[in-house]
């Protein structure tokens, strides 16, 4: 005779593991099985397998009462499956979503056991934030239509783009603020190096190296406009050292001992 242990497993609100996150579990029809998994038969309190709890109080404590900002969902589920009893927490192989139901009573019995006197008042608190954050009066097209008005007074030429969570808002914003000054920031150095300061940039070569009026024709002598004066006051013979790369010659070049 198969025995069917009854549960309760809690999800966010677009039906996620709260805890791990991730990927949707299912779509949301009811009644709905899990995929058999393996289970981990150990006395670890978490490990692979189904998680669900013997208590719906225990499911929402775990579960969070708004993980991702928005209210939980709680969910009764059952198996017949084996089932490891491991803490506050059941694990098996799958679970068959029956139902969802509200976590009201829930929360009340949470609280009675976290709050002793103060249950009552720490319940409704919690269930007044469950209710604002469901966003009741959320309207969509209340929102897009007062932007555009919005950036109409303003005189924008603005388009309007949905995000799932002011996190990812935020981060496309920062996103986009970091590459402006990465371009504004380049249009500066090479406005800074001028003309002959781009052609070395762009030929990956320093400026010493770029080959133009102004540059050295012998790169690896670094030869550049001083370069060039240097070995004039050098003279025919100092032409020669640079050019031909041998050192200066050990006779002075000059009669005059008091030059050198």
């Amino acid at each position: 005779m198969t025995t069917t242990t009854i549960a309760y497993k809690c999800f966010t609100h677009d039906l996620r593991p709260p805890v791990r996150g991730g990927d949707p579990v299912w779509p949301g029809t009811l009644p709905h099985t899990l995929p058999p998994i393996a289970v981990d038969e150990s006395s670890a309190a978490c490990a692979a397998g189904w998680s669900a709890c013997a208590l719906a109080s225990d499911a929402i404590r775990i579960g969070g009462l708004w993980p991702d900002g928005r209210p939980s969902r709680l969910f009764r589920v059952e198996t017949e499956a084996q089932v490891f009893s491991r803490g506050d927490k059941l694990r098996a192989s799958t679970w068959n979503i029956v139902e969802e139901i509200r976590a009201d009573d829930a929360i009340r019995e949470m609280s009675a056991k976290a709050f002793a006197e103060r249950a009552d008042v720490m319940a409704a608190e919690q269930l007044a934030w469950r209710v604002a954050l469901a966003r009741p009066r959320r309207d969509v097209a209340a929102v897009e239509a007062g932007l555009s008005n919005a950036l109409a007074i303003r005189g924008l030429d603005w388009t309007l783009r949905p995000f799932e969570s002011a996190w990812t808002a935020w981060d496309a914003r920062s996103r986009g603020a970091w590459d402006a000054m990465g371009a504004s920031a380049a249009r500066q150095e090479l406005g800074r190096l001028g003309r002959h300061g781009r052609q070395c940039r762009q030929g990956r070569q320093d400026r010493l190296g770029c080959m133009g009026r102004h540059g050295c024709q012998d790169r690896l002598g670094r030869l550049d406009r001083l370069g060039r004066q240097e070995s004039g006051r050098l003279g025919r013979h100092g032409r020669q050292c640079r050019q031909g790369r041998i050192a200066r010659p050990a006779r002075p070049l000059c009669r005059s001992p008091q030059l050198w």
